[in-house]
């Protein structure tokens, strides 16, 4: 009954009791047997099981529901069912959480094998569950990260697998956030560097970064990791990843050429990423910010990235360059550049495609080498894959240019002392 009371005085209509947020410590969770799962290379997933029902109960009805995950002789009920289909190693921790949830944490050797097997098992658990007490419980799941504040980890992870549990739509759909939730963790991914080509010395000017994601992966072609990376709102975690990379790699490959790294209007205008950019080279010291350049990418305005302008001016002022992609494919390149103001422009592939044979592109090309002077802008010219086309840039006296004809993206080689 004193519990009863607890919730009617924190919960004042059916909404908030159905969805109350897990902001708590989570009871005998021993965080150093999560560390040393995490030590052992290891991988913990948060399986959270939520008591489904209609949304047409009563407040007395929802109340239940909440209490019933208080219920003793229920979590018995439960832990025993969860005992019998995992093994007492995968099982790291298995409890009522919050409100009408349960939490159930599993040590995972090998994702991949987790993953096609989980739905199947978590599914008969909750036909088992139901049959016995009644209840039907959905599962969802979420991978932890790791951290140096474990219990938030599992907090983050909980919330995920329950809006999963609550809103699940297919076995898809879990693998892929799993995954991605994986690979942002791990910081599993990999980079490649394109050389940017002095035209007329015919020597490296500046390398371009490159994202990939884990070899042999679901997530290895770039297109399909930062399309999922944006939906699951990771990208700004995605591209800060890169961008950490991107510094380690300068380092550990004495690189003493210009890096070109790919953002998007979206990340470089968060809040948080003046700040974040700022503690990165605090981190990686013995770089410096005069080496690297802003590329920002996507053919889209920056009218709806509010603080971008700010953050450009600040970052300007550290030292950054920046340059704007994809230009002559479009309005909003156009546009980008009249607000940015880059110190280098970089023309899209579209211009340069068969350029030699193509005198109104030529005519184009040198209207945007007047833009670039009136700015006092750099030119690279992009995708050029024919000496043909490498000519007419030559004749024309753009000072860069990259694209297969020079060479294709690869590992960044190790440069001299």
């Amino acid at each position: 009954m004193q519990q009863l009371k607890h919730y009617l005085n924190i919960f004042k209509s059916k909404n908030s009791l159905r969805f109350f947020p897990p902001n708590f410590q989570f009871r005998n969770i021993s965080e150093e047997v999560v560390k040393s799962t995490f030590k052992q290379k290891q991988n913990v997933v948060a399986v959270v099981f939520n008591v489904h029902s209609n949304n047409d109960l009563t407040v007395d009805e929802i109340i239940e529901e909440q209490l019933l995950a208080m219920n003793k002789e229920f979590i018995d009920v439960f832990s025993g069912i969860i005992k019998r289909h995992f093994t007492e190693d995968e099982i790291l921790y298995v409890n009522s959480a919050c409100g009408s949830d349960f939490l159930l944490l599993l040590r995972v050797n090998a994702p991949q094998t987790f993953l096609i097997e989980v739905d199947e098992r978590l599914n008969k658990l909750s036909e088992i569950i139901k049959n016995i007490t009644g209840y039907d419980l959905q599962p969802g799941f979420m991978f932890v990260e790791q951290s140096n504040d474990i219990n938030a980890s599992i907090q983050k992870a909980y919330s995920q697998a329950r809006l999963i549990a609550l809103k699940r739509v297919s076995s898809e759909y879990s693998e892929m956030n799993f995954e991605i939730n994986d690979l942002i963790s791990k910081k599993n991914i990999e980079l490649l560097a394109q050389p940017i080509i002095n035209i007329q010395t015919d020597t490296i000017h500046a390398w371009e970064i490159l994202t990939r994601g884990p070899e042999r992966g679901e997530l290895t072609n770039p297109l399909k990791l930062f399309t999922i990376a944006k939906q699951m709102n990771l990208l700004y975690e995605l591209e800060l990843i890169v961008l950490e990379k991107s510094f380690q790699q300068v380092i550990d490959k004495n690189c003493r050429e210009s890096v070109f790294i790919n953002l998007i209007p979206i990340t470089l205008g968060d809040d948080r990423f003046y700040k974040d950019v700022m503690n990165l080279f605090k981190k990686y010291s013995n770089i410096k910010p005069e080496q690297f350049v802003f590329e920002i990418t996507e053919r889209e305005s920056i009218d709806v990235v509010p603080n971008l302008l700010t953050n450009v001016k600040q970052l300007r002022k550290e030292g950054f360059r920046f340059a704007v992609d994809d230009t002559g494919a479009g309005y909003a390149s156009l546009h980008t550049i009249s607000e940015i103001m880059p110190d280098i422009i970089k023309i899209d592939r579209s211009v340069i495609e068969n350029i030699d044979s193509n005198k109104i592109k030529e005519t184009m090309l040198k209207g945007l080498l007047g833009i670039a002077k009136e700015l006092q802008a750099i030119v690279v010219a992009e995708g050029i894959e024919t000496k043909a086309e490498a000519a007419v840039l030559k004749r024309n006296n753009v000072p860069l240019a990259q694209g297969f004809y020079y060479a294709r993206p690869n590992k960044m080689p190790n440069m001299s002392t």
